[in-house]
């Protein structure tokens, strides 16, 4: 097909589902609409954006895409023979930290059932997958057609196993959701499986935990996660020993943790399905007798991919742990929008109240958008975020540490039948560019919505769906004109925007609302859309300079209520007054003025405390190094403090992309 035809059918498939939401309605009704046409998704289309994203490095050689009845010969099956980690091949694409997570998951099938809305084979091609991307579920519904090598006619990425197609369609579900295959190259292993389960998981890296390996602690620990049914994904160091069989910078899936005769064993397994470690306990060494053999019962398999090693040898060749946990009972969602603020940094349009019934286990997560998705990373990156956690006394139970290099940041607690408040905090640092970027056409070359506005669009729909729901429901969308300047009513809702774009009988969809925009740049041009953009937030470059969402997620061993409530100055207040008395280091006193510095990671608050009459301070911070002040233009200046008060100076952040920074603080009493 050439690219000309492509086009024409795109478009010509874009104006007949215009009106249907297509992630969103029920699966039969799809299947009846989309069984007059052969279906190509006009949101992921088979084009070479799909596979590089922005990327110039075209390096895959030539490519086709083809339907799997094109490669595949017999009965093709989207599930054959049950869910096995020896499905998982990987191909010609870094997303080993996702076939990982998939391995497994292989555990527990029913996990991976969970995904696939539609698991048979589809003789409408498409099919429709649930992942939580961003801290919210989401469907997603792609398209059969898989990008193969021109030459041998095959898939380039992830391989097929016999006739069964689960791994490579959600592998293209995945680079869907991040825009392009190529976005999957390199990652953690932990973001795969909250974005595939959507339950928690921490990561350790292992050089910052040498006492507890030294103890024994932390081998006791594995195997305790491994026996509480907890998936165990491995990744390796950048100077592993390839020579002995182990694959630098490269995830692997934990199957068995053993301890037999004194030995502690691993098994893993390599998701390309070969290269196997050969040193000691390797399939065949010398260390495999009778006895450890009839103990373990080890299956091998010649060159599958999977292998067992010593715990020593494990710790010298790998980096880090993700340890991701599927035991919760209950889960629930909620959404705050910060905003910047000149007198906090960051502020909450929200806080969350807690009502625990019974004794509880329970993590708390903050989710932003990740920054691996299109233009996040350049006009979005993540906001220094962490949060407080209260009792009914508004005293500090625990907090999540402030930082701006993850793009979720989660605590575990054990908690006690009562009230507790939930306040999320920022420095607001991300609202101001540090990077200079490109103003960009709206629109692209083929006539598509470009990927920074629709990435922008993402963004501005996922402020305003404020329950997490997939759909602006009539309010949301009456507040998101109002935003804009144009004032609707719930029948011009209706009549104008309902009946029009993708929707459901909730609200306008996601694929409605990029739909509605492709019309209005049509209808009104880009320097209007602009102008609504602006009253968004959003600078010339598409830079978002005002406000951020962040997905709040509570999964916990019990049941539980958790809802929103507006946040007030007092008691955002109230978590930095308890941030200082219990993290804040005294840098100096001086006629009544005592100024703190209250750590997070990589980032310090500057705070002013006033025990006298009104005073006026002059602040010097000019002594450090890879320092970012995100409140002020400079180093230095001057605050006025009232009367028995505190105030936040500034929060000095180190400077992305540097891996050390230092800072100093000064200052002097006016009057």
């Amino acid at each position: 097909m050439s690219s000309q035809d492509l086009i024409s059918d795109l478009e010509k498939i874009r104006s007949t589902i215009q009106s249907i939401a297509v992630d969103l309605i029920p699966l039969d009704q799809l299947q009846s609409f989309l069984s007059t046409f052969d279906y190509i998704d006009p949101y992921f289309p088979p084009s070479e954006y799909s596979i590089y994203g922005p990327s110039e490095d075209h390096d895959l050689g030539n490519i086709i895409w083809k339907r799997p009845h094109e490669f595949l010969q017999g009965q093709i099956e989207v599930f054959q023979g049950g869910i096995k980690k020896s499905d998982i091949k990987q191909g010609s694409l870094g997303d080993c930290w996702l076939l990982s997570t998939i391995a497994s998951l292989a555990d527990y099938p029913e996990r991976i059932w969970k995904i696939f809305l539609n698991p048979e084979y589809s003789q409408q091609n498409f099919y429709r997958l649930r992942i939580c991307k961003d801290g919210e579920w989401q469907n997603v519904t792609v398209d059969s057609l898989i990008p193969c090598y021109a030459d041998s006619g095959m898939p380039v990425f992830t391989k097929h196993n016999e006739n069964e197609l689960w791994v490579i369609i959600l592998e293209k579900a995945y680079a869907k959701v991040y825009g392009s295959y190529l976005a999957l190259k390199g990652g953690l292993a932990k973001d795969s499986f909250e974005n595939l389960t959507g339950c928690p998981a921490v990561s350790f890296r292992l050089k910052k935990i040498k006492d507890k390996i030294e103890s024994g602690e932390f081998w006791d620990n594995l195997k305790e996660w491994k026996k509480s049914g907890r998936c165990l994904i491995a990744g390796t160091r950048s100077d592993a020993d390839e020579d002995a069989g182990i694959s630098a910078n490269h995830c692997y899936t934990i199957s068995r943790i053993e301890e037999a005769n004194g030995f502690k064993l691993i098994r893993l397994r390599n998701p390309w399905g070969y290269f196997e470690w050969k040193g000691p306990w390797s399939e065949n060494s010398a260390e495999w007798t009778e006895e450890m053999i009839e103990i373990l019962k080890p299956k091998f398999d010649v060159n599958d991919g999977a292998f067992w090693i010593s715990f020593e040898d494990f710790v010298d060749n790998f980096d880090d742990i993700a340890i991701g946990r599927l035991d919760f009972s209950t889960e629930k969602r909620l959404k705050v929008n910060i905003g910047k603020d000149e007198k906090y940094g960051g502020f909450p349009e929200d806080h969350f109240v807690l009502q625990i019934s019974d004794v509880s286990n329970m993590v708390i997560g903050m989710h932003q958008e990740d920054q691996r998705s299109v233009c996040v990373k350049t006009h979005r990156p993540y906001l220094d975020l962490g949060f407080v956690v209260l009792n009914d006394q508004l005293k500090l139970v625990k907090r999540a540490e402030m930082t701006q290099d993850f793009r979720v940041v989660q605590l575990e607690l054990d908690l006690e039948p009562g009230t507790y408040y939930v306040v999320p905090i920022s420095a607001g640092n991300s609202f101001n560019p540090q990077d200079q970027v490109e103003k960009k056409p709206f629109l692209g070359k083929s006539g598509e919505l470009h990927p920074l506005l629709k990435s922008t669009l993402k963004d501005i729909f996922r402020r305003f769906d404020k329950d997490c729901d997939k759909v602006m429901t009539p309010s949301e969308c009456i507040h998101f004109m109002e935003t804009i300047g144009i004032t609707i009513n719930e029948d011009q809702f209706e009549e104008k925007i309902k009946s029009m774009y993708a929707s459901t009988d909730a609200g306008l969809t996601l694929q409605g609302f990029y739909e509605m925009f492709y019309i209005s740049l049509k209808n009104y041009g880009e320097e209007h859309v602009r102008d609504w953009l602006t009253k968004l937030g959003y600078n010339e470059f598409l830079y978002s300079i005002k406000s951020k969402p962040i997905v709040v997620s509570f999964h916990c061993t019990k049941s539980f209520e958790a809802v929103a409530e507006k946040s007030t100055e007092d008691i955002v207040k109230k978590a930095w007054t308890e941030l200082t008395s219990n993290f804040g280091s005294l840098v100096g006193e001086s006629d009544g003025i005592s100024v703190y510095a209250v750590s997070h990671d990589d980032a310090i608050t500057v705070i002013v405390k006033n025990d006298g009459d009104d005073k006026t301070v002059e602040i010097d911070a000019s002594g450090g190094s890879n320092v970012v002040y995100t409140m002020r233009d400079g180093p230095k200046g001057t605050v006025k403090v009232p009367s028995n008060s505190w105030v936040i100076y500034d929060h000095l952040v180190c400077a992305r992309g540097e891996h050390s920074w230092s800072y100093s603080v000064g200052f002097q009493v006016s009057n």
